[in-house]
């Protein structure tokens, strides 16, 4: 073969290596300065920093007691290459309720899901019914915790609560696909920690 197509194909083989090792760095220097904010939300919540290793980055994971409850906020990947998903979940041990619910956002499919007979818990506030998905195996229970308090703190927090808040087997939980990249999004996770820690302590 001629020198000429060898270098060709050896400069594309270089340039492939060279982009590749760019976006590991560039991957890696993005998942530090995350981590740092992770790091300076621990301080500031008094909980313990930790990291997980996964692939090239490091995940977060934040442990400790938030107003006398346990807490652990980490970040967990499922799937994997182009099919993987980063989630930001929340995790609150130790409920003392004994019935299971799910709190979330009002989405496409839910709204279908309303006109063709499929039902959810309401409040009977109008605006609120809209923006939120109430779901319980016991909804007497459910509308009791619910109640014209919490009802409003959850109303202040909407546009911050990217994922759902679930109950199950004694652990209040929070979900939200993606990470915290910005400052904002540690501000609007503060919210719903605070949210959270209500239901907890009723």
């Amino acid at each position: 073969m001629p020198i000429g197509p060898i270098l060709i194909i050896l400069a594309f083989f270089l340039f492939l290596i060279g982009i590749i090792v760019w976006a590991i760095r560039y991957g890696r220097r993005k998942n530090k300065e995350k981590n740092q904010r992770y790091r300076d939300f621990a301080l500031r919540l008094n909980l313990v920093y930790n990291e997980k290793p996964h692939l090239f980055v490091k995940l977060p994971v934040l442990t400790g007691t938030f107003r006398n409850h346990s807490i652990k906020l980490y970040e967990k990947v499922i799937g994997s290459g182009k099919n993987q998903t980063f989630y930001t979940i929340i995790e609150f041990p130790g409920s003392s309720h004994n019935f299971q619910f799910r709190i979330g956002k009002e989405h496409f499919f839910s709204k279908i899901g309303k006109k063709i007979g499929f039902k959810d818990i309401e409040f009977d506030q109008f605006e609120l019914d809209k923006k939120f998905l109430f779901k319980s195996k016991d909804e007497a229970q459910f509308r009791a915790l619910m109640n014209y308090e919490i009802l409003q703190e959850l109303e202040a927090i909407t546009e911050h609560l990217k994922g759902s808040i679930e109950h199950a087997d004694g652990v209040l939980s929070y979900t939200q696909v993606g990470v915290l990249s910005k400052p904002e999004h540690f501000e609007g996770l503060e919210k719903v920690l605070h949210f959270m820690e209500q239901l907890m302590r009723k």
